[in-house]
This record gives structure tokens, sequence and C-alpha cells, in this order.
């Protein structure tokens, strides 16, 4: 098979996947990590802007989540406050769908090393799954930040239990 793969065991095979989308994701964000020492002060200067004002963004949304739902639990309506984490992760659901297509395909048909790790020897299904999880993190990174942190917010405001905690973060 590719790669030196024997057909010996389902275990083996397993394995030798999972060694090798792992090797091509160390080597992506190697070679990501030497694209940003290497660029310029304006280019990184520029991300740690962004970050910090997705950060920002962030909190902001977490704390005024923070305060809707105590005024609406002063006022009597909590019945109403149940929706709200429904109503985000519906939205996560929602974003995450309709990027998915966009990032699939970029990831796997419009990418300019696809040739070039066909020819790895490494399983077809590694350079597959390393190119999904290397073009989805961002979109789950970008709609995590918001998200978790108005969950966690939520159950602050609401006096849950640690075990909701535990939950958001997984």
């Amino acid at each position: 098979g590719r790669g030196g793969l024997r057909r010996v065991g389902a275990g083996l095979v397993v394995t030798a996947l999972v060694t090798a989308t792992l090797t091509l994701l160390e080597s992506g964000a190697r070679i990501r990590w030497n694209q940003v020492r290497r660029s310029s002060w304006r280019y990184i200067l520029g991300w740690t802007i962004f970050i910090i004002f997705m950060a920002g963004l962030a909190i902001t949304f977490a704390l005024a989540i923070n305060v809707s739902v105590r005024l609406a639990g002063r006022t009597g309506s909590t019945p109403d406050l149940t929706a709200v984490p429904g109503g985000l992760l519906v939205g996560v659901w929602f974003f995450t769908f309709v990027t998915g297509f966009g990032v699939s395909l970029s990831a796997l048909y419009l990418a300019n090393d696809l040739e070039l790790l066909m020819a790895a020897p490494v399983p077809i299904h590694a350079v597959f799954s390393a190119k999904l999880f290397q073009a989805s993190l961002p979109t789950y990174l970008f709609v995590a930040l918001p998200a978790l942190p108005s969950l966690w917010a939520y159950g602050l405001a609401q006096h849950y239990n640690p075990l909701y905690f535990v939950g958001v973060l997984t």
C-alpha cells in the first residue's frame, strides 16, 4: 500500500493514518509559524490588533448577555431566558453549516499544494483529514470565541451548577 502500510489489521491502518495526519498538521503548523516569523511588522501588528479586537468583542458580548440575563431575572421573565443557550447554539450551528461548504471546497479542490501532498508517501485519507482540519479550525475558533464566553456568562448569571461550565468547555 501507500506509505509502506501493510494490511495486517485495522489497528495498524488507523494508527498509520493518525500518525500521518498528525505529521502533516505539524508540518503545516511549522510552515505557517515560519511565515509569521519572517513576515513584516505590519502584518504581525495587523493580526495582533484583529485578535485583540475579537477578544474585546467576545468579552463585550459576554458581558451584555450576563447583564441582560441578570436584569431579566430581576423582572421575573425567566421563561424567556431559557432560550438564550439554544439560540446561541443554533447560531453557531447555522454559521458553521453555511461556511462549511466553502471551507471544504477551498481546502479540497482549490488548494495550491494538493497535488504535491497527493504525491507524498502518506495515506490519501491523511491528506484529506489534515486539509479539512487545517481549513475548519479557523472557522471553529471564530465561532467559539464569542460563543464560549457568552455561554459562560449566561451560566454565571443563572447561578448554574459547575457541571454546566464543564459542558460548555466540552
